[in-house]
């Protein structure tokens, strides 16, 4: 039984329904009795990457207190001087250390993390868009619309009648003044559809102005993993290679950076609480072609060259190995796959 509410009238509802089938449940029911969380990033704003991406991580309060621990007891082995993960920011040894038991502990939150590439040159039309406050930038304004279309639609999927909606975000433009924080709280409040006899409550967080211990950082940090990830993988393929569905392209080298192929082969795992998707948006003889498929991490075939393959240096190499030795899994073979000299 799929857990995704069909909606009449609208597209994109339609489409994100159509690909689950009776043997493929791709949503998780997150009807639990407590408030929905939307905890969102957005990525490849600057001028290289063809597709932007917005990744949303749906779940619930009552998976977050269930997650809390495991995400606090990362914390106290590995980042006990409180700085933040991030896929930027994931180059030093206390922050790789700490990756895999972070990426295993968002693991078991109930819920779904999609990423959206979104074609450069495409943009949703604003004219029907609710009176502002705040003095938007053209580019920002799209920022935010996509933010709130794709946002809403996954609110709207997976939202029970009753259900109230945190939306949590970082510190970012659309968010950057209070009449922002309005202005977006008014659009992400105009796309939710509203069931008979309800009043849902929407609230707005920005992740660095909670008091938590860091619980909302943390939990904004797991789809800015996945949005960098997917960034990389999207402008890696190009636009030229990319498939209009199915898992990945067939017989391409995809030589990525070590961190965004293992947030790959992680969101490539499907048997745990944490469910994963991607989708890409590109305009097609003046329509919105929409395409979906599963995360992926590209392995060498035997017989293929792993010349322009990423080098390993010494602070991933003990990560690699140790997540690896942790699930029983021979990191020799595995670098071998990967084109990495062992």
């Amino acid at each position: 039984m799929s857990h995704w509410k069909r909606w009449p009238d609208d597209e994109l509802n339609t489409k994100f329904a159509e690909i689950e089938h009776p043997d493929r449940i791709v949503y998780p029911d997150l009807n639990d009795g407590s408030p929905l969380v939307l905890a969102c990033d957005h990525s490849g704003e600057h001028a290289t990457p063809e597709f932007r991406v917005v990744s949303f991580l749906v779940t619930t309060y009552k998976s977050l207190a269930e997650w809390d621990p495991l995400r606090s007891a990362v914390r106290k082995r590995h980042l006990t001087d409180g700085r933040r993960m991030s896929f930027k920011a994931l180059n030093d040894a206390l922050r790789v250390n700490a990756f895999s038991t972070f990426l295993n502990a968002a693991s078991h939150l109930n819920g779904v993390l999609i990423c959206v590439g979104v074609e450069k040159g495409f943009s949703f039309p604003k004219d029907q868009l609710p009176p502002r406050q705040h003095d938007w930038t053209p580019d920002t304004l799209n920022k935010l619309v996509e933010v709130c279309v794709f946002g809403g639609l996954m609110v709207n999927g997976l939202r029970t009648k009753g259900q109230d909606v945190h939306w949590i975000t970082d510190d970012d433009s659309t968010v950057a003044t209070d009449k922002a924080k309005a202005d977006a709280s008014n659009l992400l409040g105009g796309v939710l559809h509203k069931h008979p006899d309800e009043y849902p409550q929407l609230g707005v967080g920005v992740a660095s102005q909670f008091d938590d211990d860091l619980r909302a950082e943390d939990l904004v940090a797991i789809p800015d993993l996945a949005a960098g990830a997917y960034s990389e993988t999207l402008t890696t393929m190009g636009k030229e290679n990319m498939p209009t569905s199915g898992t990945g392209p067939q017989g391409a080298k995809l030589f990525l950076q070590i961190k965004s192929s293992l947030i790959n082969s992680w969101r490539y795992d499907s048997s745990k609480p944490l469910k994963h998707m991607n989708a890409v948006i590109r305009s097609f003889n003046g329509q919105m072609l929409v395409s979906f498929g599963a995360p992926f991490s590209r392995r060498l075939r035997p017989d293929e060259s792993a010349e322009g393959a990423p080098t390993l240096n010494a602070k991933w190499r003990r990560a690699l190995e140790a997540d690896l030795k942790a699930r029983d899994i021979d990191p020799n073979e595995i670098l071998k796959t990967m084109g990495i000299d062992t």
